[in-house]
């Protein structure tokens, strides 16, 4: 993969960035998961006006492209880009949460005299994970193309940690001068990282499709 234009070997760069991005990727995926998956749970079960609320608030985060959203959540709070994934895990829990819990199971362990905080988190919560497995692999693939994006326009990990965005800008500058490689490889990388996680994701929405024979 030759070397940068410090002389620093390129292979064990991208080598290096790898852990970080995946663990930028995980971080914010887990936080947008849980916090996420609380508000939508909550939501989902109580409905009436924390349901009108919430949705909302989902809606209104959701109409902005989530890149320019996570722009403007960096520029303000620093690395906060978990937030653009909360909308995601929210909306769908509310939605599996509000098909399961009139369902055979849960009025059945209603009637055995279980709480309703209970049967949300040992009944209905579990039956909507499966789909939510499929979100998460989707947004790892999501949440590395936008650190590597931050950080290739300055928004993101800062110099000279190796990240695979700050070396695709800063291999850039020398495509013109015939060091293709420089930037080349940086972004082969993150294409197959978001590639393999979609895969995953398309993997996971086959095994757990109700209606897969």
């Amino acid at each position: 993969m030759g070397t940068d234009n410090l002389g620093r070997d390129v292979f064990s760069r991208v080598n290096v960035a790898t852990r970080l991005e995946l663990a930028i990727s995980v971080a914010a995926v887990a936080l947008g998961f849980v916090i996420g998956s609380v508000l939508g749970a909550v939501a989902g079960d109580r409905g009436g006006w924390i349901d009108s609320v919430l949705s909302r608030v989902l809606d209104t985060i959701m109409a902005f492209p989530l890149f320019v959203l996570a722009m403007g959540i960096v520029a303000a709070l620093g690395n906060s880009v978990a937030i653009i994934n909360i909308p995601f895990y929210a909306r769908l829990v509310r939605a599996e949460v509000n098909i399961r819990r009139e369902a055979g199971f849960t009025l059945a362990a209603k009637l055995a005299g279980t709480s309703d905080t209970r049967v949300l988190a040992m009944h209905i919560f579990p039956n909507a994970l499966p789909p939510m497995m499929v979100q998460v692999s989707l947004n790892l693939g999501w949440a590395i193309l936008n650190a590597a994006g931050l950080s290739f326009i300055g928004l993101g990990v800062r110099p000279p940690t190796p990240e695979w965005g700050i070396m695709v800008a800063k291999g850039a500058n020398d495509i013109v001068s015939g060091e293709w490689w420089r930037a080349l490889f940086p972004g082969l990388w993150v294409m197959l990282a978001v590639y393999s996680f979609n895969l995953m994701g398309d993997g996971l929405r086959d095994i757990v499709d109700p209606r897969r024979p």
